[in-house]
């Protein structure tokens, strides 16, 4: 259970919350163009909206999906843990 409590840490270290990342989808616009290539076209865009790339948009779900399974795994392991105390109490 600690491997996984630190995984989730380095998860969201560098990258912050999984609510984090759902903010950062909602509030993007996917474009196609290369990693790296700045475009300003700030006409077509709503001042909430950010434009990133299709590989971007990619990887933000993988990450995110990765905090989710995480966080899955540990409510489960502790409520595994909680099952182990219990019988062993009685």
């Amino acid at each position: 259970m600690c491997f996984s409590f630190a995984r989730m840490m380095e998860l969201e270290e560098g990258s912050g919350s999984e609510a984090s990342d759902t903010e950062l989808l909602e509030k993007a616009r996917v474009i196609e163009i290369s990693e790296g290539t700045m475009r300003h076209d700030a006409g077509n865009v709503a001042s909430a909206e950010k434009l990133i790339s299709r590989n971007s948009w990619c990887s933000i779900i993988y990450r995110r999906g990765q905090k989710q399974l995480t966080r899955l795994f540990l409510k489960e392991a502790e409520h595994a843990l909680h099952l182990c105390l219990s019988e062993e109490q009685n």
